[in-house]
């Protein structure tokens, strides 16, 4: 596994990303993770079993509708699942 960003790299990928205000810490948890995960070689393939994202995209749509439960699903190269 790679290093995990520095925190100025993930501002940097936060204000990439047009975020400029979360609703509320968990939000902000939940994004910084994410963009670790992702950092990390996951690769994110939805908010749930039924739900997908769109190619290119780094946040799936409606990530963050709830204000306290965030859900990503994610796929890793190195998995047979």
């Amino acid at each position: 596994m790679s290093n995990i960003p520095k925190p100025e790299e993930l501002i940097k990928q936060i204000k990439d990303l047009k975020i400029t205000k979360c609703k509320n810490g968990n939000e902000a948890i939940s994004l910084v993770l994410h963009l670790i995960m992702l950092s990390q070689g996951f690769r994110c393939v939805g908010t749930s079993e039924k739900s997908g994202i769109k190619e290119g995209e780094v946040l799936p749509e409606g990530w963050n509708h709830s204000d306290d439960v965030y859900s990503f699903k994610y796929k890793h190269k190195q998995s047979a699942m």
